[in-house]
């Protein structure tokens, strides 16, 4: 291990100001809350990336989760009112051919779709009709089958619907929404397909009072169809002034502050089921003060380009595994031409985007299967820092979203020894559009209590990823 201690000379690139006193944190080996099950993001039917998107699920890494929509094309009529097999031939006859040769170790979650069918219309979207509930679990279950056969596996788990709290999709009531997750239990039993499970509700945001009520009004039938939870960890809420608190100073805490507020209501219902978030980004278009253009396609000035912008979604991955979640999937794997530019980890034109640098070092470092630390409390600007335990490696992530240069010391209680060490560090280069990523020196201590500790200073919008193997004393 090379003996030096890392310190970055701001000023050499561009910042001048002085770094803000130092903080610290102890991660005790011995104290876990839950185990990472790993990345993932959402993939669509169709896209003509695939060899990007087979690098992006390299087998070696940690990114397992996609979540993708199988669906049915055509006009053809539904069989409204008939059976399972019915709706099985429906979808043999017309549902999608193929899924993406991700790999036998890709984990999908299936998304369901509502047929247009079986929605009305609401606000400024649709909503789905309660007497076609009965109809959209035999369409949904006999599609979880047929993606097992275009698979050639079923998918480990399906969401009934894409946020059954707004009409953009297609609007589930609560109440439906129940019914729902307990009828597809048992037709999934009962078609010999109960190894998939059910994640839900889904909701589109996490800042909620207490739960959602998607949450909230399900029956203790209707949770005991559940495998897990899952939420879309989008943060809406806005202050007195109608700003978004995520493009305030100190907005990197947001999901901090919002998420016990939801799962507050999930742990209310079933503490022991496991959290996924299947929706997470960044979001935010304006740092610091200075605000950038929204995502558009083709638009590489825009908000998702920066340097910022890839801190803050790094920042947001590693606050919810510490918060309580097993899986992160992230918005989605490749921009499509329908949507937004530069959000996604590859480009429209097949190019991986800066985000995706900024969770290279989450998607190498941290091992699927490592257990998540406990963390302590930190400072809204504060850098962040998480730990997650492999075996013998012990992976710190740490992110500076804040506007001035920060210190921390980073403490590891239980350390017998360390064998080596390697850090990553994501920073800002000749601008704000110029993220690099590079291998730095890092020095692993010893403190006169014998605990294993190191000392980092981290410019603003930047993170740092810290791999240690674990040796003999």
């Amino acid at each position: 291990m090379k003996k030096c201690i890392f310190v970055l000379l701001a000023a050499s690139i561009g910042f001048c100001q002085a770094a803000t006193p130092a903080s610290s944190i102890t991660f005790d080996l011995a104290e876990t809350v839950q185990t990472f099950e790993g990345f993932g993001a959402m993939v669509w039917q169709g896209d003509p990336k695939i060899e990007q998107l087979q690098e992006l699920y390299n087998p070696l890494g940690n990114v397992r989760y996609a979540r993708i929509n199988h669906e049915t094309r055509g006009s053809a009529p539904l069989p409204i009112g008939g059976s399972f097999d019915d709706y099985e031939a429906y979808w043999i006859a017309y549902g999608d051919k193929s899924a993406p040769p991700l790999g036998a170790h890709v984990r999908f979650i299936l998304l369901g779709t509502i047929p247009g069918a079986f929605k009305i219309p609401k606000d400024t979207g649709t909503q789905l009709a309660s007497q076609y509930c009965d109809d959209l679990v035999l369409y949904q279950a006999a599609g979880i089958k047929h993606f097992g056969l275009v698979n050639g596996n079923l998918p480990s788990f399906t969401e009934i619907c894409n946020e059954p709290d707004g009409s953009w999709s297609c609007y589930v009531s609560p109440g439906d929404y129940g019914y729902l997750l307990q009828k597809l239990g048992s037709v999934l039993s009962e078609q010999g397909l109960s190894a998939v499970g059910i994640i839900g509700p889904g909701v589109a945001h996490l800042d909620w009072k207490h739960g959602d009520a998607w949450t909230d009004s399900l029956s203790s039938a209707a949770v005991s169809a559940l495998y897990g939870w899952s939420v879309h960890a989008w943060i809406w809420a806005k202050d007195l002034f109608g700003r978004l608190v995520i493009d305030k100073e100190g907005g990197q805490a947001a999901i901090r502050d919002y998420y016990p507020n939801w799962y507050a209501g999930a742990k209310e219902k079933n503490a022991s089921l496991p959290v996924l978030v299947t929706e997470f980004s960044a979001d935010a278009t304006a740092y610091h003060g200075i605000s950038y253009p929204a995502p558009a396609l083709g638009n590489t000035r825009s908000a998702a380009y920066t340097v910022p912008f890839g801190a803050r979604a790094y920042n947001n991955a590693i606050t919810l595994l510490t918060s309580g979640a097993c899986a992160a999937v992230y918005w989605q794997a490749a921009d499509q031409s329908w949507g937004t530019g530069g959000t996604s980890f590859i480009d429209l034109s097949g190019n991986f985007t800066p985000v995706y640098l900024a969770f290279t070092p989450l998607f190498s470092m941290i091992p699927a299967g490592a257990k998540v630390l406990k963390t302590e409390s930190q400072g809204t600007n504060d850098i962040f820092a998480a730990a997650f335990l492999s075996d013998n490696t012990l992976t710190a992530a740490l992110a500076n979203c804040s506007a001035q240069i920060r210190k921390k010391t980073v403490t590891l209680k239980g350390v017998g020894g360390v064998a080596s060490a390697v850090a990553k560090y994501y920073h800002q280069g000749a601008d704000v559009f110029s993220p690099i990523l590079e291998e730095v020196d890092i020095s692993i201590l010893k403190d006169k209590n014998s605990n294993y500790f190191f000392n980092c200073e981290l410019l603003p919008d930047s993170t740092l990823t810290v791999q240690i193997q674990l040796g003999n004393p």
